[in-house]
């Protein structure tokens, strides 16, 4: 007799393969925006330390910080 676990994993027509490749294209979407995000906080930092530290005399900021400031952006004016 089998058990619960065995009715759902081994049923008929029940392919991992198959509903995984389901979620690939999110997946690889999601880590293209994650990328982006991370490419966009290092620009982000490059632009703020050669700019706005010789213009209104601000502090240099940090590659964290730069990435705070664009989840923040994101936050108060959407995309």
């Amino acid at each position: 007799m089998r058990g619960i676990i065995d009715t759902y994993v081994h049923r008929e027509g029940f392919s991992l393969v198959d509903n995984a490749s389901l979620f690939l294209p999110y997946l690889n979407l999601a880590l293209i925006f994650i990328g982006l995000l991370f490419l966009g906080s290092l620009v982000l930092k490059y632009l703020w330390n050669i700019t706005m530290t010789k213009i209104f005399k601000l502090p240099e900021i940090t590659y964290w910080e730069a990435f705070r400031l664009i989840l923040i952006v994101w936050i108060l004016f959407g995309r």
